[in-house]
């Protein structure tokens, strides 16, 4: 079997959720009929293309749990706490980022010309970006407790 990634907001049901279920249905089955691993690859979450709702979830658990604050360097927004209060915290974090134009010919060469911001991807209008963030987008996916 093999799980990746995991995005809360996809329109199909969880992957993983599938398998698991199908491993139940299997009981006392032949161990032939059943997968010899698991292969997980990629981060397991998605962290570029991160749903509003999710976002503020993430906000939610990092103050219950007490994450530290963090320094940004690069960013537009000194720290955290800054990125958290922005404007641009929803829907336009691309807007926090350096604008780096140094790389053109490969952006041209590899993206088509696209204009990315620091993070490379298409949909980094709610990408993850720091520490806390991260972690607390893993407890959500990946625990029933939060």
């Amino acid at each position: 079997m093999h799980g990746s990634c995991r995005k809360p907001h996809h329109d199909s049901p969880d992957g993983l959720v599938r398998a698991d279920t199908w491993l139940e249905q299997q009981g006392g089955a032949a161990a032939i009929e059943r997968p010899a691993w698991l292969l997980m690859t990629g981060d397991q979450v998605y962290v570029d293309d991160v749903a509003g709702p999710m976002l503020r979830a993430i906000h939610a658990l990092i103050a219950r749990l007490g994450l530290v604050d963090e320094h940004l360097e690069g960013a537009t927004v000194e720290n955290s706490q800054a990125l958290y209060r922005s404007t641009h915290t929803y829907y336009h974090r691309e807007a926090l980022l350096p604008d780096v134009t140094s790389n053109t010919a490969l952006r041209e060469r590899f993206f088509g010309g696209v204009k990315k911001p620091v993070f490379t991807s298409a949909n980094a209008h709610n990408h993850l970006m720091t520490l806390a963030e991260m972690l607390a987008m893993y407890c959500l996916v990946w625990s029933p407790t939060p």
